[in-house]
């Protein structure tokens, strides 16, 4: 795959290639202008890893139609894709933000105070539990594909991508593992194909951990790592004392070494995580009658996040549908993500558009599972007589068309040598005429 802004002003079908805007593992993401809409759109080219694979086609076909099926206010969504010449793109909407990663990295080792996690936590839980529920797994989530903006609304992206990429058999890190060995479940670094379910809730209980304890909870090699993990996650109030027993039991739950201790689905995860905020004092009463699902805010994936407070003053106003009706002990302040990231690393935006923004999610479709979603249409297939019958036909005309082709060869060079021969012989002397009369006489 070429660098970065290589590809800066070419065309790809109806899409113009503007100024680079990230690279986050599946292929380099580009602003690019569609010419007859005359919007703005991100475009990713897809790594050649994915491109030079046997089957690619086929694979990026099905998986593309899937991913259109996600509507969702926390997923990012897709618009457009395509294969034009050696390059397969996707198309997202644009608006500027931040990876999650970019903006952790901006604060490393600082916890974030409850508040401010239920609403980061409650949006990525209401988008994958959304597209959970219409058969679709992400297989490889981390905060680098996570997106945020500066107001705090939050977007799954890449979802389809990891799948991909095992179906395909590329290899990332040096092994078969599809991702970044923090965040992938136990059983996914050997390179076995696991349970997306169990996976994507192991992989949102290692980003809660770090977003409430400022450090990730394995590091090193992957060997190292995996056996960290068959161990047990460290606790999190061993880092975060001031944690909540419940909510450190939920999330030891999802980081569970085997599948079958965590939890069912993100359903229940997200009750339970509910629940638990209540009883904390972190989330104002349903305001709709109960049972109805109306009135949480947590869940609904349109949070804005706490406003700023000044350094060292933890008792700033709390955002509306927070209720703080008991003592809560907060020694770190919230913070609102930047609208940029530090000028001193390498650009860390990744874009989407307006488009993406306030879509509601329509009702729960038939599951279309990435192994079960709908396959492309295939050619009908003939019996073997038929096929026995169709080669013999073909067989017996091409034996034809050389016969006849033979026939024409063999006849003009037989008619070529006849008129060489008839040019290379000299025509035959007249017999001797008798001599003229008036010589006779004499």
């Amino acid at each position: 795959m070429q660098g970065m802004g290589a590809m800066t002003g070419k065309r790809l079908a109806n899409y113009e290639l503007g100024a680079p805007l990230g690279e986050d593992g599946f292929g380099p993401l580009y602003q690019a202008l569609h010419l007859n809409l005359e919007r703005s759109f991100t475009l990713r080219v897809l790594s050649d890893r994915f491109t030079f694979a046997a089957g690619f086609e086929g694979h990026f076909e099905r998986v593309m139609r899937v991913l259109a099926e996600l509507e969702h206010t926390n997923l990012l969504t897709l618009d457009d894709y395509g294969i034009d010449g050696p390059y397969a793109y996707q198309v997202m909407p644009f608006v500027e933000g931040m990876t999650l990663e970019a903006w952790l990295r901006q604060r490393p080792a600082q916890p974030l105070p409850p508040a401010q996690f239920a609403r980061l936590a409650g949006q990525m839980l209401a988008g994958m539990g959304y597209a959970h529920k219409i058969g679709v797994t992400h297989l490889g989530l981390t905060p680098r594909h996570i997106l945020i903006q500066p107001n705090g609304h939050l977007l799954l992206a890449n979802f389809g991508l990891p799948y991909l990429a095992e179906q395909l058999w590329i290899a990332w890190n040096g092994s078969r593992s599809f991702g970044d060995p923090v965040y992938l479940a136990p059983e996914q670094i050997p390179g076995r194909t696991p349970s997306g379910t169990a996976a994507d809730l192991y992989a949102l209980g290692v980003i809660f951990y770090r977003l409430l304890t400022g450090a990730a909870p394995f590091e090193g090699p992957p060997q190292t790592i995996l056996g960290a993990k068959l161990a047990g996650p460290p606790p999190l109030r061993a880092r975060y004392p001031d944690l909540p027993p419940p909510l450190e039991s939920l999330i030891m739950r999802a980081m569970a070494p085997s599948p079958e201790d965590r939890w069912e689905s993100v359903t229940t995860l997200s009750a339970a995580f509910e629940a638990i905020l209540k009883q904390g004092g972190y989330l104002a009463p349903p305001g709709g009658p109960p049972g109805s699902g109306q009135g949480s805010l947590l869940l609904s994936g349109t949070i804005s996040p706490p406003p700023a407070a000044p350094e060292g003053n933890p008792a700033a106003p709390p955002a509306p549908g927070v209720s703080h009706s008991r003592p809560v002990r907060n020694t770190h302040p919230p913070v609102v993500p930047p609208a940029a990231p530090p000028q001193s690393e390498p650009p860390a935006i990744i874009s989407w558009s307006s488009a993406g923004k306030g879509r509601v999610a329509p009702p729960p479709l038939p599951p279309p599972d990435w192994r079960q979603s709908r396959p492309l249409p295939q050619p009908r297939q003939s019996s073997a007589l038929q096929q026995v019958m169709s080669g013999t036909i073909k067989l017996v005309l091409l034996v034809l068309t050389l016969a006849l082709l033979g026939a024409a060869i063999f006849y003009g060079y037989g008619r070529w040598v006849q008129i060489q021969h008839q040019q290379a012989t000299p025509p035959t002397a007249s017999p001797t005429q008798p001599a003229p009369t008036g010589a006779a006489r004499r």
